[in-house]
């Protein structure tokens, strides 16, 4: 039996991590983390997930240099990422993400269309 392919998703809106919860759990083993800080000590304790679902828009550490902490480290720089983002996030902000994220999604995003790219970030 194959067991399912891991995704952490780091979402601090309750609301919207249960309805990615429910979106995904049948394809995904998903665990979630709500801010960087239990990210990084997830990650570290030696969990390596296919894919990381990361919000930019994090209390504390923000999104952005979580992302940046995680393609900066030997052990989790090859997992890939999907980031989450407000329609209000800057643009010249998600140049700086940009090269370390497979998809950026803009809020309210299309969920056919974020796990179209689940399935590509995951196969790449």
């Amino acid at each position: 039996m194959n067991s399912k392919q891991s995704i952490l998703l780091v979402e601090p809106d309750q609301g919207l991590e249960d309805f990615l919860i429910q979106l995904f759990h049948k394809e995904y083993a998903i665990q979630t983390a709500a801010d960087a800080v239990e990210t990084l000590h997830y990650l570290y304790q030696g969990n390596l997930p296919d894919l990381l679902i990361i919000d930019l828009n994090l209390v504390g550490i923000s999104g952005q240099e979580l992302i940046n902490q995680i393609k900066t480290n030997g052990i989790t720089k090859n997992i890939p990422v999907i980031a989450l983002c407000g329609s209000n996030y800057h643009e010249e902000d998600m140049i700086v993400v940009s090269n370390q994220i497979k998809f950026l999604a803009k809020k309210p995003f299309d969920p056919n269309d974020l796990i179209v790219q689940i399935r590509k970030a995951i196969l790449s």
